[in-house]
């Protein structure tokens, strides 16, 4: 197999993880929480199929809830 077969099966494998992951729990979760990140900042949310982390700024205890809450989990 050439470099550019592996590359092109590699892109695939890719491609087939990760509408695999699109339909679990948890990316929806994920996108979930990245529509309430998407309203709280003004930002449009990620766009559907990336899997980039989103970027954060930390929030200190006078203007919101401290980093060890998860108000995502009904726990």
């Amino acid at each position: 197999m050439s470099a550019d077969d592996w590359l092109q099966a590699a892109k695939a494998e890719e491609q087939r993880l990760l509408r695999e992951i699109m339909k679990s729990d948890l990316y929806l979760q994920l996108e979930a929480v990245r529509a309430v990140i998407a309203v709280y900042s003004g930002k449009p949310p990620a766009q559907a199929g990336s899997l980039q982390p989103c970027s954060l700024q930390p929030i200190d205890a006078a203007s919101g809830p401290s980093s060890k809450t998860n108000i995502f989990n009904a726990a």
